[in-house]
């Protein structure tokens, strides 16, 4: 087992390489999608927030500050935003090691019950669809990476939500 910078620099250079280049999502962006927690669903509208508020380039070059707030954004991304901003979260994560930010990571990568009435687990699908093998086994790594030198060992609540998300079938594919 490496040690937590080695292992650290190790994903970093995973993520990068197994990520690559992605489009930007210009049809939705960052912002857009938590413009979506206030409402705001009128593509054109989406568009609009995404070419004026959005940086543009490749997920590398976003800087930290502007992924603040992480859980507002993530769960109204489409598949080609969780593509486009996932990578960079990750970064940012490794990079940035605090609570509020791992945490966003935690929950966002736990699938939903599957449940007959609700449809969530069917939209978290459709959201992580355009993430390959390579990918998920990275995000896995990270999650781990979280859990072993992150996580407070008196955190129950967190090592469960972790153990179950490794251990889910969609992760696993």
């Amino acid at each position: 087992m490496q040690n937590q910078p080695e292992e650290k620099k190790y994903l970093i250079k995973e993520v990068r390489k197994v990520f690559g280049d992605i489009p930007f999502p210009a049809h939705c962006g960052w912002n857009a999608a938590m413009a979506k927690d206030n409402w705001i669903d009128d593509p054109i509208e989406l568009k609009r927030i995404t070419d004026e508020k959005d940086i543009k380039g490749q997920w590398w070059e976003i800087p930290s500050k502007e992924l603040d707030n992480m859980s507002l954004a993530q769960c109204y991304l489409d598949a080609k935003g969780v593509e486009f901003y996932l990578p960079a979260c990750l970064i940012i994560i490794l990079n940035d090691e605090t609570k509020r930010k791992y945490q966003s990571l935690i929950y966002w990568f736990e699938p939903p019950e599957k449940d007959e009435k609700d449809d969530l687990y069917p939209y978290f699908i459709d959201r992580f669809s355009r993430i390959k093998k390579s990918q998920k086994e990275v995000c896995m790594r990270i999650l781990q990476y979280i859990d072993t030198y992150l996580v407070d060992s008196r955190d129950t609540i967190t090592k469960d939500v972790i153990v179950r998300t490794l251990n889910h079938e969609f992760w696993k594919k």
